[in-house]
């Protein structure tokens, strides 16, 4: 039975999550060897050990499922796979290797395109977020609801000030308040949590930097959406979303008129770039 599955599943999820993230606490420090992958694409160590972790512990569990993982090459037979897991070892690399409290494990399994179980784990405030499609979210096990704000004035956004003080954008910012931690999915998980009211950006983001958190944010109640306003489809030949807007529902409206304008206001710039 699907539901006897999702409930191993997710239960192995949770486990891995939290032994992933005592891996990497284990592996911080002074000591912590890390590299670029390509220029500001930085991995650690720590990054590779807890990504073997996960990836022996699901596979074990579910030898029959996809993989797609951040750091493990991409095989495309995982297209061939009505579901996978989809992992990102340690959400946050930056402030891992700077030993900031902002990063997380992130695990998800998709169905068909569709997330329907995610766990992320917060090491450093030891928080462990998990959602099943259709069941809500919870926050250690404590159900959790995203914000009814409907106003964007005085919101609390997960934004950098650089991308919103940017002249790409048409219309000015009612006053917000904005920070911005290195994990994405962290930047979701606190939206879903209500403790920040959206987070949104004109970068492109990967599967495993949306999947698990993503399901957590629309359980609470939030919307994930592109600048267009369209559901995110995962386990595509190439797993990227060029935008991401992660909000309350009150204010997806209003955010994904103002994320619209900024897209078509970026294009233009970059063709001017390009004559």
């Amino acid at each position: 039975m699907p539901e006897v599955e999702y409930s191993e599943d997710l239960n192995i999820m949770k486990k891995l999550a939290r032994e992933g993230g005592a891996l990497a606490r284990d592996l911080a420090g002074a000591n912590l060897k890390s590299w670029d992958k390509s220029p500001g694409d930085p991995v650690s160590e720590a990054d590779l050990a807890v990504n073997n972790l996960l990836k022996a512990g699901l596979l074990d569990h579910r030898p029959d499922y996809g993989w797609l993982s951040e750091e493990s090459q991409d095989d495309e037979q995982r297209l061939t796979k009505s579901r996978l897991w989809v992992v990102d070892p340690i959400d946050g690399t930056r402030a891992f290797i700077q030993g900031k409290a902002e990063y997380s494990i992130s695990i998800a399994m998709v169905e068909n395109g569709e997330a329907v179980l995610g766990c992320l784990y917060d090491p450093c405030r030891d928080i462990l977020y998990h959602a099943q499609k259709g069941c809500g979210a919870y926050a250690n096990d404590k159900g959790i609801k995203t914000s009814d704000r409907s106003s964007l004035k005085g919101a609390r956004i997960v934004a950098a000030d650089d991308f919103l003080n940017s002249k790409l954008w048409p219309r000015p910012w009612p006053e917000i308040t904005s920070d911005n931690p290195n994990s994405i999915a962290l930047r979701l998980a606190w939206v879903a949590e209500g403790i920040r009211h959206a987070a949104f950006t004109l970068r492109p983001k990967n599967d495993w930097d949306l999947a698990a958190a993503g399901l957590i944010l629309e359980e609470a109640g939030g919307r994930l959406t592109n600048h267009r306003g369209e559901r995110l489809i995962y386990n595509k030949p190439t797993p990227v979303h060029p935008t991401l807007l992660a909000c309350c529902p009150g204010l997806h409206e209003d955010l994904q008129l103002r994320m619209n304008e900024g897209w078509e206001a970026l294009m233009r710039w970059r063709a001017r770039q390009l004559k």
